[in-house]
């Protein structure tokens, strides 16, 4: 059975089939047949995949990015007393993360460009 909401999903939440093969278990090959179908999926594998996606087996398989695309901008509230912000909580945590690492090395750059500044000027005094 052709579950086309799989790809869907993993597309919105920037999850390469390559990440998902790996979080599975599994070659990209297998992901790839699950997705065209070739492959029958199994509850136990909906469910990880579910639980990847971090929503629950009947969101997955109802998935419509028409609802997912109208909520995101406040056509509607809730599709199936599910909400739908399109980044999953990890995702943003390690935005997050990688912000303030950012930030950090830029603090840093500032203070190398602050202490070249200053020692480009006292080498200009010394001519």
């Amino acid at each position: 059975m052709k579950i086309g909401s799989i790809e869907k999903i993993m597309l919105l939440k920037g999850f390469s089939k390559d990440w998902m093969a790996t979080q599975l278990d599994m070659s990209e090959r297998q992901l790839s047949r699950y997705i065209s179908g070739e492959s029958e999926w199994t509850l136990a594998l909906l469910e990880q995949v579910a639980k990847l996606f971090e929503m629950t087996v009947p969101q997955v398989l109802s998935f419509d990015e028409k609802m997912f695309f109208q909520h995101c901008n406040g056509l509607v509230g809730v599709n199936n007393n599910s909400t739908y912000n399109g980044m999953s909580d990890k995702a943003h945590e390690l935005y997050e993360a990688r912000i303030k690492e950012l930030e950090e090395v830029v603090a840093e750059l500032r203070k190398d460009k602050l202490f070249l500044q200053t020692q480009l000027a006292a080498a200009q005094k010394e001519r």
